[in-house]
């Protein structure tokens, strides 16, 4: 069986054109079993950070975040005022925007 000249290209391009597709096939899966190995990673990490978080209640309990507060009231030496001014900022606003416009425009309509 003789090859010519055409048939011997023909099997040479068809080589070369296989390389990049087989290229494209272990990045493929090299990026799958990446995905895979840190999806796993990610879910044990999870799991021992929840189980250490599970041994300890009470460091979700309302007081230690009541007490953790004034802790830090005390260290940044802040006053009640500035606080309640905090909450003020935080309070939701109103919805009717008129009461807000007439005391602003009251004392220039005046």
């Amino acid at each position: 069986m003789t090859l010519t000249i055409r048939s011997k290209v023909l099997l040479l391009s068809l080589t070369l054109f296989s390389i990049p597709y087989v290229g494209y096939e272990y990045v493929r899966e090299m990026e799958k079993y990446l995905r895979d190995n840190l999806e796993t990673s990610l879910e044990d990490s999870a799991r021992a950070l929840a189980s250490v978080l599970n041994e300890r209640p009470l460091l979700f309990a309302r007081r230690l975040v009541s007490k953790m507060s004034a802790v830090i009231r005390q260290t940044l030496y802040l006053s009640n005022i500035y606080w309640e001014n905090i909450a003020a900022i935080y309070t939701p606003c109103s919805l009717c925007a008129m009461s807000e416009w007439c005391t602003v425009m009251r004392p220039l309509c005046a």
